[in-house]
């Protein structure tokens, strides 16, 4: 069975669910960008789920940009992300046109004490990139990031309405031939606590192949511990 998460993931800027705001701010920014009249780095920031990276990742596939997509917390040395993003982010398409995207994405998950240099690194990819540089983070005020903030255009994106949760959910529900109580649906959305990628993955397991969904087969699902 394939993972709802991708089943049901976004084509379009169009079709991402909430954060509209978020969105058309990201993407206005993206236009301006490319022609060097506004910062250099976007930081997009709020708790998981709620679709930072996958607004990188579906804009860079609707507009055809080459995306280097990098975890800050996974990359655990300043030469790698030099390497890797620096001489990315320093060159253009072979047809001359900036057509490229730098994704460092949870960079409030480095430790300066572990990563020593990685600050440092990414700040200077900031300042010499020809292309658009996005960066990602649940916290963005942790002090680690504060030369990095103020190089950056700030986007937040806030948690996802319940209702909002709810109607996407019961799109899929109608997809699927799954009747669902709406109660069942609204509880599944108040446990994701607005975290739209957890609920999706919640549905998929809770439904587990059956084609009803009563109240009674969530009422044991737990909140999802938000710690940011």
């Amino acid at each position: 069975m394939p993972l709802w998460l991708q089943k049901y993931r976004p084509r379009t800027i169009s079709e991402i669910v909430g954060n509209t705001n978020a969105v058309n701010q990201f993407t206005d920014w993206v236009s301006k960008r490319l022609k060097d009249n506004v910062k250099k780095a976007a930081l997009l920031y709020g708790p998981p789920g709620v679709g930072k990276s996958l607004t990188v990742q579906v804009y860079a596939e609707q507009f055809g940009f080459d995306l280097i997509e990098l975890n800050a917390s996974d990359v655990r040395a300043k030469e790698q992300i030099m390497r890797i993003a620096g001489t990315a982010a320093s060159q253009s398409t072979i047809f001359g046109g900036i057509k490229r995207l730098v994704f460092l994405d949870e960079i409030d998950g480095i430790n300066p004490a572990e990563d020593k240099g990685c600050i440092p690194a990414i700040i200077d990819i900031i300042n010499k990139s020809n292309c658009p540089v996005v960066l990602a983070a649940n916290d963005p005020w942790d002090p680690k990031l504060r030369p990095i903030r103020d190089l950056c255009i700030l986007i937040r994106y806030n948690k996802i309405r319940s209702p909002t949760i709810v109607k996407f959910l019961k799109e899929i529900c109608r997809k699927e031939g799954i009747v669902v109580e709406d109660r069942a649906l609204t509880l599944i959305a108040e446990k994701a606590d607005g975290d739209l990628r957890s609920a999706i993955i919640d549905l998929q397991v809770l439904t587990g192949g059956r084609r009803y969904l009563r109240f009674e087969d969530v009422v044991w699902l737990p909140t999802r511990n938000r710690q940011y």
